[in-house]
Order: structure tokens, then sequence, then C-alpha cells
């Protein structure tokens, strides 16, 4: 996350805490309402309370392109020293075309061709766009673990904070005294922006601190990554102002 401090250990939770990557939503959702007292001031960057089912789909179809590849064995891959390698790198494709928009991927690609003046009619990439989503797949194997991503994927479409508490949502935070601040992107198909409104008004409906900004974006949901200067404006703003008040309290 550019320009972005990540407190993640509970010792530093009592200043903020930020979802740095996907799954950090996860974790971010469960230490807030199981240690209420433990946060000051936290900030929902593009996330949700739960995966709807466009989710679930997009993480299954990464998760059957693993365990298809024939080097899989089973989930035995290390033991008998093999990688799946071209499942998890389609499974990093697919999901990568969540994390942006129509409109970015048309301005960045459109229909260019790839180092070549005219289609091949073959299966090598012959658009840039192919060739980018090859190139993301190839790069992510060689920095994260199969199994790892099976698991993790799960555990996103597992977790459910409605359904934790018993279809209240507003219950997972009733104990909070944190100081919120919601942030969601026009362009984010993947966590959008109603699902990051229903966190505030299940915050607004027990009382609690919560602010809220939807940031014009044409980058998806890469958006809290990336130079979207709307977005690091209403963040710093937010932050120096919560800064501020925490050490006039001590």
């Amino acid at each position: 996350m550019h320009n972005i401090i990540y407190l993640n250990t509970l010792e530093l939770i009592n200043y903020l805490q930020l979802p740095e990557v996907l799954w950090e939503a996860c974790r971010f959702f469960s230490l807030s309402p199981t240690f209420p007292d433990k946060a000051k001031t936290v900030i929902p960057i593009a996330t949700t309370s739960s995966h709807s089912a466009q989710n679930i789909a997009f993480n299954e179809l990464g998760r059957q392109a693993i365990t298809a590849d024939s080097n899989w064995k089973d989930g035995n891959y290390e033991v008998n020293k093999t990688n799946p390698g071209k499942g998890l790198a389609v499974a990093r494709m697919a999901a990568h075309i969540t994390y942006l928009s129509k409109k970015g991927l048309q301005e960045k690609f459109g229909r260019k061709l790839q180092e070549r003046e005219d289609l091949k009619f073959g299966f090598d990439a012959d658009f840039q766009i192919e060739s980018y989503l090859r190139y993301q797949g190839s790069v992510f194997v060689d920095r994260f673990d199969a199994n790892s991503y099976l698991y993790i994927t799960r555990a996103m479409d597992y977790f459910d904070l409605v359904k934790q508490f018993n279809g209240n949502l507003s219950d997972a935070f009733k104990k909070t005294k944190a100081k919120f601040f919601v942030i969601s992107f026009t362009s984010d198909w993947l966590y959008p922006t109603q699902e990051n409104k229903d966190i505030v008004i299940a915050l607004n409906s027990i009382g609690a601190d919560v602010g809220f900004v939807e940031i014009v974006s044409d980058k998806g949901h890469d958006s809290f990554l990336l130079d979207v200067p709307e977005f690091l404006n209403a963040l710093k703003n937010f932050l120096d102002k919560s800064y501020t008040e925490l050490k006039n309290e001590r």
C-alpha cells in the first residue's frame, strides 16, 4: 500500500488498522468486533462484510485452475517436487481482472496489439491485455504458494460477519468505541460502494462515530494502491486529524 503505514499487531492497533490486501479485510473485520477496545481509529478501504456470489465465483475459478493443474498432486506438490505454476498463474490472471475496471482497461489497452502489426491467428498473446495478464500470472507464481492461495480464498469466501452476528451487522460493532472512516471507489466492482455503505449504515445505527467518502476513480479496486490524489488527500486529512486528537488525549 503506497503512502500508508499498516499496523497489524495488537500493541499498535491502538492507533489504527488498515486492510492492505483483499484477505486482510477479513482479519480486520474479525479484530474490530473481537477486540472493540483495542482500536481508536479504523479505516475500512474498499471492503465488505461478506463476499458476494460474484466474488465467490471468481475465487472458485482460481481454485479450480490450481487443482486442475496436473502438478498440484492433491496439494502434495512439494513432496512430489512439482509446481502447479500454470494453474496458479491462471488463478492470478482471473483475480487480477477483478481489481481493475472496464474503463481503465479500455483506456490503457483497448484493442492494441502486442509487438505486431496484425493478428497472427494463433494462441500467442496478440493483444496487449493478453500479454499483461500473462505477465501478472507469471510473476505471481514466483512469490506465492498455490495451497496458500486455495486456503486464503476459501477463508475469504467463508467469512460472513452478518451471519456471525445472527443476521445483524450492527451487532458486530456495538461494543466498539473506535472512530471509523469508510472509503470506497466509484469504479470498484469487486467491493462496490453499496457494500461499503452497508457497513456505514450498520455503524450509524449504533451511533458510532463514522465518516464516509466515495472517491471518483476509473482504476477499479486497485485505486487504493495507486496514485489517486483525492483518495490520498482524504486519507491524509483524516489521519492527521485523528493523530492530533489521539495525541491530545494522552
